[in-house]
């Protein structure tokens, strides 16, 4: 079967322009042919199935460089997964429709959807325009696609205005995995909505993942989509590097971003601009992962439920809103939960709003090295929880006591010694008769030569002072 190419007006095959780089630039190319499934038997009434057309098309189309395979408005059915591998050499292969919800392709039995063998750096594959429905409540994988090329797939797949979803439309039906990519780099998704169980406990939006070193998913791009009772949308396993996530929704899952146990070699995750409102883990951390930016986000928190939790990793929160639903803070409500510091790892969480919550930011056992500083706590039942030296909490609103002054009360004539929490402190001193005042301890020097009361002395997180006195003085600290 020949492929549908409109002609242009000298009666030969029509030219695009294409953007080869800086030394290139723009390039006029005979744009790619494109097979009509119909020309190879397809229906587009949901009756007669479509795995034979299918697989003709393809085999049409391995014969060049490549083309698209269109659907147009309809329901195709699917009685199987087809799995296409590509040939060898340069191949680029697109699967379009009309629109999400006019070419819609649909599986009425388990194990269902398309998968994609890709095994040159110079393979491509692009969805777009379509819509992917099952009839089974967990119908396999919708759209898999594998690459065995490490670091191949540069120039660019995509996966743009697709929706998955049951084919009742009622949440009953679901599939197992909407969209999964193993060591597919240079991969982006655009504007994709996933759909999975009415609860939200069932199914996976997004998977990504990497096989043994070398063959890494490098760079994915996940922009604009949305999860909608998907029970983890976007799963991140081992051998991944560079994910994007950017002004993407999630809602009624039960966990928005999961980094998953037992992964390896995983570095940089940057979430922006995104709204999660999911019944556990917004984004849930169960691996090391070195290098993430969690940035101008909005979770939504309910019982039990926690905005970002996990391992302690070199990572910045900065400018996000954790709120708490409802008037009251939610039983067991957390903001950010940290746990095991890994090796090396610093955390700074700045800039940050907790509103309506029973917990701010929770230091689990073995949470360490993290930078707090310039929050803002409203309406928190414990604003930061389980603070231990190793910790730095600056200049946040609502937590107690910053800002507030306490006595303290020392022994009669004696040499007492103070050490200030994790936050800096200031210590007035006034009465009594003072005779020595040494930091950072009684061993160390007197940096006060002049002990006239009253006196301020300024500690840094963990720093210690030493008064000697004969008279006892009042003393009061502030925490800043």
């Amino acid at each position: 079967m020949s492929p549908q190419q409109d002609l242009d007006k000298q009666g030969g095959p029509p030219f695009q322009r294409t953007y080869m780089g800086r030394t290139l630039g723009w390039v006029e190319r005979p744009a790619p042919p494109v097979y009509n499934i119909q020309d190879f038997g397809g229906s587009p009434d949901n009756f007669e199935p479509c795995d034979g057309p299918w697989n003709a098309a393809l085999a049409a189309i391995s014969l060049s460089a490549g083309g698209r395979i269109h659907f147009p408005p309809g329901t195709y059915k699917f009685n199987t997964q087809p799995t296409f591998s590509y040939p060898s050499g340069v191949f680029s292969l697109a699967v379009t429709g009309d629109g999400q919800d006019v070419s819609i392709l649909t599986w009425p039995n388990a194990n269902g959807g398309l998968a994609f063998n890709l095994s040159n750096a110079a393979h491509t594959i692009h969805v777009r325009d379509l819509t992917f429905t099952t009839s089974q409540a967990g119908g396999g994988s919708a759209l898999t696609i594998s690459n065995t090329v490490s670091l191949g797939n540069f120039p660019g797949s995509d996966i743009t205005d697709v929706t998955f979803i049951g084919s009742d439309r009622a949440l009953t039906n679901w599939w197992t995995t909407a969209i999964s990519a193993t060591a597919l780099s240079g991969l982006n998704i655009t504007r994709v909505s996933m759909f999975g169980q009415a609860a939200g406990a069932s199914g996976t939006g997004i998977s990504l993942l990497g096989t043994a070193a070398p063959l890494e998913l490098i760079v994915p791009n996940i922009i604009g989509c949305n999860f909608f009772s998907v029970g983890t949308g976007i799963a991140i396993g081992t051998q991944v590097q560079g994910v994007t996530v950017d002004q993407c929704n999630f809602t009624n899952g039960t966990t928005g971003i999961q980094v998953n146990a037992g992964g390896a070699n995983l570095v940089q995750l940057d979430v922006a601009s995104s709204q999660f409102n999911v019944l556990g883990n917004g984004v849930n951390l169960l691996s090391a992962m070195a290098d993430i930016s969690l940035s101008g986000n909005l979770f939504f928190i309910l019982a039990n439920g926690t905005g970002i939790s996990g391992l302690n990793n070199v990572m910045t929160i900065v400018g996000n809103v954790f709120g708490g639903i409802g008037g009251s803070p939610p039983a067991n409500s957390i903001g950010i939960s940290l746990g095991t510091t890994t090796a090396g790892a610093k955390t700074v969480i700045g800039h940050n709003v907790f509103n309506t919550l029973a917990t701010g930011i929770a230091h689990q056992a073995g949470a360490a090295g993290t930078n707090i500083n310039s929050n803002s706590f409203i309406s928190v039942t414990t604003p930061i929880s389980n603070i231990s030296q190793s910790n730095r909490i600056t200049n946040n609103d609502g937590y107690n006591p910053v800002a507030q002054a306490t006595n303290i009360s020392w022994p009669a004539a004696s040499t007492a010694t103070y050490t200030a929490g994790p936050s800096p402190e200031t210590l007035y001193i006034v009465g009594g008769t003072v005779t020595a005042i040494k930091i950072p301890n009684n061993a160390g020097s007197q940096i006060y030569n002049d002990t006239t009361v009253p006196r301020v002395i300024e500690l840094g997180p963990g720093e210690t002072a030493s008064i000697t006195y004969s008279v006892v003085p009042t003393l009061v600290r502030t925490v800043h």
